[in-house]
């Protein structure tokens, strides 16, 4: 008998109970695609997941959806804080940390973020063997053989489990954490006829100086603005402008900005439940325009070195 395959299972990395906040009856939303500019009507079910996202592919793991099922238990006070904030806004001191908390796991449990893992251990590790490879140090490759398992040709894996390691210890890193709740935050409204969007990477970094796109910046850099939309009618900002914590209701400029800002950022997907027309214009116009987390890897003095850095979404 053939081996039987093992089944997919649906994992969402944009939690439902996220989603439903940008559909206008919790289950409608359409999905426009980055590149092609294309709408596509959904639901909240059928959009923001991949399979086996979350499956750990340790050979021998006693239960490989156990982040899955941990993740569901975490999604229920994540869903239960925003509630909160829906309700009350953002006053109590305790609202303000749990939002710091769900924004950081956002801003991590997104497939842009398990690529960029992968991909930067894949470069390393090539580079490793590569360098052994020039010094003449890994095993002699059989006759015959010499060609197909050069260094360059061989293919390298990084598990799904380590990825999803280092994603996840970053979202719960204690020194990000303590600048994300030392900022400013400010709770935006959108005003009647408008809507806040998200994207499959909906955490945005902006900073207005062009000349840190290459350079990269991050939570802790002055000047930068961390925008979250947490629904299609709320939207979060941190910032390090002096000056106390606030609710405001945004100006349509602002709202448009804001979704500027989500489109940017998006890899493949935008989400929007409200007015898949006005997004898929601003979608058009930014198509080509990308931020997020980039990699650089090098060899030096007989070391192997790799910084990573997050390019921000700039002005417009």
């Amino acid at each position: 008998m053939g081996k039987t395959s093992k089944p997919q299972k649906k994992h969402h990395y944009l939690p439902r109970f996220y989603l439903r906040g940008f559909s206008p009856n919790q289950c409608a939303i359409f999905q426009i695609y980055k590149e092609e500019s294309k709408v596509i009507p959904g639901t909240v079910d059928s959009v923001g997941y991949l399979k086996n996202f979350h499956t750990n592919d340790t050979e021998g793991v006693a239960d490989p959806q156990f982040l899955e099922k941990s993740l569901a238990s975490l999604e229920g006070l994540q869903s239960a804080t925003l509630k909160v904030v829906h309700l009350n806004g953002i006053r109590a001191e305790e609202t303000r940390r749990d939002l710091v908390d769900l924004l950081a796991f956002m801003r991590m449990r997104i497939p842009a973020v398990k690529d960029h893992v992968g991909n930067s251990k894949q470069e390393a590790l090539r580079l490793q063997l590569q360098e052994l490879e020039r010094k003449g140090q890994l095993p002699t490759r059989p006759t015959g053989y010499e060609k197909v398992l050069a260094v360059e040709n061989i293919t390298i894996e990084v598990s799904n489990a380590e990825r999803l390691r280092v994603m996840f210890k970053t979202a719960t890193n204690k020194e990000i954490l303590k600048i994300l709740y030392q900022m400013r935050m400010t709770l935006y409204e959108a005003p009647f006829g408008d809507s806040f969007a998200t994207s499959d990477q909906p955490v945005a970094l902006y900073h207005p100086d062009p000349q840190l796109h290459q350079q990269g910046v991050g939570p802790a850099t002055i000047g930068v603005q961390v925008s979250f939309p947490l629904s299609s009618r709320l939207l979060l900002q941190l910032d390090h402008l002096p000056g106390p914590h606030s609710e405001l209701l945004a100006t349509s400029d602002e709202v448009r900005e804001f979704n500027r800002r989500t489109v940017v950022m998006a890899k493949k997907y935008i989400f929007t439940g409200d007015d898949p027309v006005r997004i898929d214009a601003l979608t058009e116009q930014y198509a080509t325009s990308s931020a997020g987390f980039m990699h650089q890897t090098s060899t030096q003095a007989g070391g192997l070195y790799q910084t990573h850095h997050f390019i921000p979404v700039s002005p417009a």
